[in-house]
């Protein structure tokens, strides 16, 4: 994002066009909304002691028990086994084994089991799971989980799912848990609460009511105080020496916040966090810095708090188009087009 520059001179300078509904990937409804929360999320803070759970029973089968990861999306496989419906708080859902995961956790428990005794062993542990689920939540609102049957689980309306893999004696296994709206709400609100409280104990007060200016830039230059004219005159063709890539930093009331990708949503520009701490950048000594913005928003206390999370998705409501601004110690100088020149991002100064 950090560049020199440079004024292309002649009246043949071509400046192919950019087009950003093309080049730019959609973000669709779900992960633009929970993004913050639900996607953000670290499961250990929603089922803290989850693993404590397990930890007798992996002593007792002397079996090499370990939770590797868990990962947040919004649909099930299609092809899942063993699956068991149970209800939590009131709406359905259901726990189901992926490939040989079943059969790897019934051997563990029962070595050389027939089929009738695995049944028997899984069914063990889906209750088992059931059970730490609703003791290890962290929430103070309480969460009821109830096994009901086994079998079909077409009647079950997924809006998000959890995958947990688990690595039993050298072998992984996958477990996957589907879920109705209602949970995947108190996922998301549950973890966005704990981002409140936290940064409420470190700050020791309430969060303000300011509104904050959002800036989305894909490049800075550092321009000689002599040539600056010259950058912003009405017509003037300058190459960035910046490769056309998604990469983008924003700024907060003229600081540097986040870093991420930018992207489309519904037809306005987004930005998704890939760095929250984003390094101070240098320029030689007697430069002007001039800002090329893509897009803006405004942004209040929570979501400075809820964005500075990779994966964050921050939305805006300029629309999708080549139009850029030019920023000078914080001060719109010029509007230009944004376009390429031989596979870098290039720009033309527009008439005031």
């Amino acid at each position: 994002m950090r560049g020199e520059g440079r004024i292309i001179d002649g009246p043949d300078v071509h400046l192919a066009e950019w087009r950003p509904d093309e080049f730019l990937p959609v973000v669709g409804h779900d992960a633009a909304r929970y993004s913050r929360g639900y996607l953000a999320a670290d499961p250990a803070a929603w089922f803290p002691a989850l693993a404590d759970h397990w930890l007798p029973l992996s002593h007792v089968l002397t079996s090499s028990l370990t939770f590797r990861s868990c990962e947040r999306v919004f649909e099930l496989p299609e092809t899942l086994e063993c699956p068991v419906i149970f209800e939590v708080d009131s709406e359905l859902a259901v726990i189901a084994f992926e490939r040989d995961a079943g059969s790897i956790i019934a051997q563990t428990l029962l070595p050389g089991c027939g089929p009738s005794a695995a049944a028997v062993a899984l069914d063990y542990i889906q209750r088992r799971l059931l059970s730490s689920l609703s003791r290890s939540w962290s929430g103070s609102e309480g969460l009821v989980a109830r096994y009901l049957s086994s079998g079909d689980w077409s009647g079950v309306d997924v809006a998000a799912a959890l995958n947990l893999n688990v690595e039993i004696d050298g072998s992984l296994c996958t477990i996957w848990f589907g879920f109705g709206q209602r949970l995947l709400e108190k996922l998301d609100g549950r973890w966005r609460r704990k981002l409140f409280d936290d940064r409420h104990a470190a700050a020791g007060g309430v969060l303000g009511d300011e509104v904050f200016y959002a800036g989305i830039e894909i490049a800075e230059l550092g321009v000689p105080p002599a040539m600056l004219i010259d950058y912003v005159r009405s017509g003037a063709v300058v190459d960035l020496e910046l490769p056309v890539s998604r990469k983008a930093r924003v700024r907060v009331n003229g600081r540097a916040w986040v870093e991420g990708n930018i992207c489309q949503f519904r037809d306005r520009y987004a930005l998704e966090v890939t760095n929250t701490h984003p390094a101070a950048v240098s320029f030689p000594e007697g430069t002007t810095r001039m800002r090329v913005e893509l897009a803006q928003t405004d942004i209040d206390h929570e979501g400075l708090i809820e964005h500075a999370q990779r994966g964050a998705v921050l939305l805006t409501e300029t629309p999708l188009g080549s139009r850029v601004s030019l920023i000078v110690s914080g001060e719109h100088v010029a509007s230009a087009t944004l376009g390429v020149i031989n596979g870098s991002f290039a720009l033309r100064v527009l008439p005031k």
